[in-house]
């Protein structure tokens, strides 16, 4: 609920994600395309693990980032009608 998305929002989901260099891989683009969010569902590394902020570039701090499980993940996206 802290996600404040617009009308029709661009929401990437990621689940049980391994390595750290593909989830850094996958924030730069969602970066460089304009992705509103980020969800992380049951994710199997840190977000912040060194090794995810230096594949990202520093996307991990542009890009809005949310780690949840994926039942989480699915309430919030059906309760925003997504």
């Amino acid at each position: 609920d802290q996600l404040k998305l617009g009308d029709n929002p661009f929401i990437v989901v990621m689940e049980s994600v391994e390595k750290p260099g593909n989830l850094g891989a996958v924030l730069r683009t969602c970066d460089g395309a304009g992705v509103d969010a980020l969800l992380v569902c049951d994710e199997n590394t840190d977000i912040y693990n060194p090794n995810i902020i230096r594949a990202s570039r520093g996307a991990v701090f542009a890009v809005p980032t949310v780690s949840c499980t994926s039942k989480e993940a699915l309430d919030f996206l059906r309760g925003k009608g997504v």
